[in-house]
Order: C-alpha cells, then sequence, then structure tokens
C-alpha cells in the first residue's frame, strides 16, 4: 500500500506525457495543421459544443463560467440540491453533487476538489469541471438527461 496510492496518483500526470520522438511527430502535424486551416475549424467547432453544453447546463440550473478556449469548462452548481441518501457525506460537496447528477440524470463531470491542498477544498464545493470534446450526439443526450434536474 505504502507504493501503491503513489503510484495511482502519479498515473494521472504521467498520462498527458509523451516520449520525445513523438513530440517530433507532433511538431511536424502542428506545421501540417496550419496549411489546412485546422485549427480555426477546430475552434469553431469546440465552441458550438461549448455553447450547446453551455445552454443545457444553465437550463438545468447551473451556471457555466464560458471560456474562450481549450474543451472544459466550470459549472457553478450551488443551486443543486441534492439527496444525501445516495452520496456518500464524507465526500467533498463537488464529489457528492457529481455522484448525484451520475446517478439522477446519467451525466458525470469532474470534481474539481482533487485539485486542491487539503485546507483549499472549500473553494470547490459549488464547482464541476465539463468536458465538451465529445461528439455532438453524446452533449445532444447529456443535454436532454440535465432537463431531468428541472423536474427535482
Amino acid at each position: 500500500e505504502k507504493y501503491i496510492l503513489p503510484l495511482i496518483a502519479s498515473q494521472g500526470v504521467i498520462a498527458f506525457c509523451s516520449a520525445t520522438p513523438l513530440e517530433l511527430g507532433i511538431a511536424r502535424a502542428f506545421r501540417l495543421a496550419e496549411t489546412h486551416d485546422y485549427f480555426s475549424k477546430l475552434a469553431l467547432k469546440l465552441e458550438k459544443k461549448r455553447d450547446t453544453l453551455c445552454a443545457a447546463l444553465s437550463s438545468a440550473g447551473m451556471n457555466p463560467i464560458i471560456p474562450q478556449g481549450g474543451y472544459f469548462l466550470m459549472a457553478d452548481t450551488s443551486s443543486i440540491v441534492i439527496d444525501e441518501s445516495i452520496t456518500n457525506s464524507d465526500d467533498p460537496r463537488d464529489v457528492r453533487v457529481n455522484e448525484f447528477l451520475t446517478k439522477t440524470v446519467g451525466v458525470t463531470g469532474i470534481p474539481t476538489s482533487g485539485f486542491y491542498s487539503p485546507h483549499n477544498t472549500h473553494l470547490s464545493d459549488n464547482m464541476l469541471r465539463y468536458a465538451y470534446c465529445k461528439t455532438d450526439d453524446e452533449i445532444a443526450a447529456a443535454a436532454e438527461r440535465l432537463l431531468i434536474l428541472q423536474k427535482l
């Protein structure tokens, strides 16, 4: 257990590291992408996905923070009242809200408390992170599922 827990914790970071030969290949791909206007097209595509997800989260009573780029957004969940009977009361609120949403509507965010030091986790109590680098069908399905919150 002494060695397993640190290895599990480091896996999330290691997954984003790559070997130098792969970095060289990616650099070449970036140059080719510029010649095909890939980045402008990708930005427009992601903007549409972001706007669709933000509208769905707003309709569900959350307050999304609209990012200017990337493929993650943050949403304030303070208006969501959760059924504590289906969550672990020892977990931070963001984890409990996420578990509640996963179990009741089938939409899962990313609790942000794990990004904070223990004495600052309270800063993330009402925040969930959502990825919008999904297919249009997946985002549409999430939007439909989030409508369930209006009935609760």
